[in-house]
Order: structure tokens, then C-alpha cells, then sequence
């Protein structure tokens, strides 16, 4: 009765599994419409978008057809940790002399855990914020967002371990307890 059972419940799951496979490629071979959308209004871009375009047109003329308004880009330190990531001047005052708003999140390798727990890190990237923001004529007391995605689950783990050590205290930064 018990191997009866456990038949049962694989071959169940498997119909899940396969069910699931299915939807997934469907999912996968869809390629989305862009349409303008009035509530999102702001692109993200991690590369330079000066020299972009979209269907044959200046990305400009397509972003303002899709109802963008704002433009997010990074700060980043040398190296970047994506290539082109980091917004300078010239891009800065073409995304503004074609009527976009601006906004900037600093990011560096947000998805090593050893980011955020470098006591060091804070200050220089901070500084290195400011650098970029006068560099780029931001004006004094505007915002500029950092980046904490990507490593939250390194970091959840790194806390777990450590809140279970086997022998003696485990600092956070020590993941491997014995």
C-alpha cells in the first residue's frame, strides 16, 4: 500500500511538473507589446542611452510615445561593475535638453554580500556619489537613491549561520561555524 502511494503521488507531481514546463514555455515564447502606460513612467537603464534607438527612431521619440518622463541611470565606481553603467555630463545634459527628468541610484556590485558589511563602504561610495553629482551639475540637495538589491539573500543566510553557531560566537561576516 505504501509503494501504492508513493506511485501515486509521483506520477501526480509529474503531471504538475509537465503542466508547469508547459506554461512556462508559453510564457517564454511570448514577446510583449510596448503600449504607452500612464501609471509607469519612468525607464531604468543601466547603459548609456544617448545613442540609442527603437524601431528606427531616437529612443527619445519613443520614450515620450510610451508615456516615460523620467529617466533613471547610475553611479558606479572605475571599474564599473556593468560596462557603460555610469552617467556623466554629456549624457546627463542630453537626457535633460530632451525634456526627461532624471533620477540616480548609485550601485556597485550590490550582489556581494561583502558590500554592505564592509564598514568602509558607506563613506567612500557616498563620496563617491557627491564626486559624480557636482561632476554632472546635480544640484546641491537633490536625491540620489543607492542600490541595496541583489544581495538579500546572501545576507539572509550569512545571519542564519551565524545565528546557530555549533562552538563559541560566530560573527555575522564568519559564514562557516564548525
Amino acid at each position: 500500500m505504501r509503494l501504492f502511494v508513493v506511485a501515486i503521488t509521483m506520477l501526480f507531481a509529474a503531471i504538475i511538473c509537465e503542466a508547469t514546463a508547459d506554461e512556462r514555455m508559453a510564457t517564454l515564447n511570448h514577446k510583449p507589446t510596448c503600449i504607452p502606460n500612464l501609471t509607469d513612467t519612468v525607464a531604468d537603464f543601466s547603459m548609456h542611452v544617448t545613442d540609442l534607438s527603437l524601431d528606427g527612431k531616437p529612443i527619445w521619440d519613443r520614450l515620450h510615445e510610451l508615456g516615460v518622463k523620467t529617466i533613471v541611470r547610475y553611479y558606479d565606481w572605475d571599474p564599473e561593475s556593468l560596462s557603460c553603467k555610469t552617467l556623466f555630463r554629456d549624457e546627463t545634459d542630453t537626457i535633460l535638453a530632451n525634456k526627461f527628468s532624471l533620477a540616480v541610484v548609485f550601485q556597485h556590485f550590490s550582489g556581494d554580500a561583502e558590500t554592505f558589511i564592509n564598514p568602509t563602504r558607506g563613506t567612500a561610495d557616498a563620496e563617491r556619489s557627491l564626486d559624480l553629482a557636482e561632476h554632472n551639475g546635480q544640484p546641491p540637495g537633490s536625491t540620489i537613491y543607492f542600490g541595496v538589491d541583489g544581495a538579500d539573500q546572501v545576507i539572509a543566510d550569512m545571519v542564519w549561520s551565524s545565528a546557530f553557531p555549533t562552538r563559541g560566537p560566530c560573527p555575522l561576516r564568519a559564514v562557516r561555524c564548525s
